[in-house]
């Protein structure tokens, strides 16, 4: 982890995985779906510093729109977390 440190002169990082994206149909709606994880590991210790997640799906908006919000609301409160 040190010669990532370096290399990137940073001493974190923010790691994600994205579990389901897409859009969905029913009989009478249609929506969109974006679940994913992120978290922010210390690159010295690997210890995870900050973790969130979120499960959302939305009627009557695509998934890239869904991803989007999902994301903002994670970075406000990655934001809040750190003070900023």
């Amino acid at each position: 982890m040190d010669k990532l440190q370096k290399t990137l002169n940073v001493d974190g990082l923010i790691v994600g995985v994205v579990m389901e994206y897409g859009n969905w149909r029913s009989a009478i709606n249609w929506g969109g779906v974006a679940i994913f994880t992120a978290r922010l590991v210390d690159i010295e210790t690997g210890l995870v510093i900050w973790a969130t997640s979120a499960n959302l799906s939305v009627a009557m908006t695509n998934s890239g729109a869904v991803a989007h919000v999902a994301s903002q609301e994670a970075l406000r409160e990655l934001s809040a977390k750190l003070g900023k």
